[in-house]
């Protein structure tokens, strides 16, 4: 059957449009990503994808397009992938605020039984017109994005129909109707547990802190939650990062460093870590924006304790040595 359109002029025009697209998607991870951190939502990898021609073209046959290359608005799409389900709203009004919304709702990509499955939030967006009158966003004028936003789970959903390749109810057996359906009643249950989980950390920790307003109790379990409360109740305006907090757990556990060693080694070093961060500025071994709140606690037991420096010592880069080495020196002048 002879196609109204010629396949080939809008193929030319297609790839001549391709640059600006890549150059788009790749700006977008950036800044999706840094918007991401401004708002305090966790995430995966910014996701993203230019459709390629035969994709493209199979589109705009199956919806018998006249102008693809108009009607066609997710040659280029991003992805973010969220971990709290709650979260939400504070992504939606990140997107409104900082981009041109042209078009936004819910969408099943996949539901194989009514009223059941997963359902993403798809925009259709262009950068606002301010932004374009910079030198490096010119070309990008007027271009359209497709941006899709998910959780976790609501990923995982969409992978695994994507891996059985049903893509109406009427192509699963009726014998797996109810196994699909009790998956996604699950998953579903699960985002919400999740998110449950973390308001009842988050209440734990404050407990811990307000048990703990006037002395912190060394006695208590070390957990992360708990070394998290500690950082907080004595560093609350250094930067902090569960990661990172995990990390530093790890690293004590390891080390065989007790809640005590950590208390009475902040005791100790409270004076002299100010100090010792502002000589580490200034000799570039520490970030000009200065230590975060597991550093601190490195930092105070790389002073004090011989058994976490033995552990610590063989993982430093060789460059940082001389200036640890020269602290600890005069931490232990300064006392002895």
């Amino acid at each position: 059957m002879k196609t109204e359109i010629d396949s080939d002029k809008i193929e030319l025009k297609f790839k001549s449009g391709l640059p600006a697209y890549t150059k788009l998607e790749r700006k977008l991870k950036d800044i999706l990503s840094d918007f991401m951190d401004e708002v305090g939502v966790r995430t995966l990898p910014i996701e993203g994808r230019i459709k390629s021609f035969e994709s493209f073209w199979r589109k705009a046959e199956r919806k018998k397009y006249k102008d693809p290359l108009t009607q066609i608005e997710d040659i280029c799409a991003l992805r973010i992938i969220y971990v709290y389900e709650n979260d939400f709203a504070r992504i939606h009004d990140k997107i409104e605020q900082e981009f041109k919304l042209l078009e936004y709702g819910k969408r099943p990509n996949y539901k194989p039984i009514e009223n059941i499955g997963y359902r993403s939030d798809h925009y259709i967006l262009q950068l606002p017109k301010t932004w374009c009158h910079a030198p490096d966003y010119r070309d990008l004028d007027n271009l359209k994005f497709e941006l899709q936003v998910r959780t976790i789970l609501m990923h995982a959903w969409a992978s695994i129909n994507h891996e059985l390749a049903y893509k109406s109810q009427d192509q699963i057996p009726n014998i797996l109707q109810n196994d699909m359906l009790n998956l996604s009643e699950t998953l579903e249950d699960a985002d919400k547990q999740i998110v449950q989980i973390r308001a009842a950390r988050e209440q734990y920790r404050e407990l811990i802190k307000k048990d703990n307003m006037a002395e912190f109790d060394a006695t208590v379990p070390k957990d992360l939650d708990t070394l998290q409360a500690f950082l907080d109740f004595k560093w609350a305006d250094r930067k902090r990062e569960d990661w990172r907090t995990s990390d530093l757990l790890q690293n004590l556990s390891e080390a065989k460093i007790t809640f005590h060693d950590i208390v009475m080694s902040y005791e100790k070093t409270k004076d002299d870590l100010h100090r010792n961060e502002i000589e580490g500025k200034r000799e570039g071994i520490i970030d000009k924006g200065g230590l975060a709140q597991d550093g601190m606690v490195e930092l105070s037991l790389i002073l004090t304790s011989d058994k976490y420096w033995s552990y610590k010592k063989p993982y430093v880069h060789p460059k940082n040595l001389p200036f640890l080495e020269k602290c600890r020196q005069n931490f232990r002048d300064h006392y002895s």
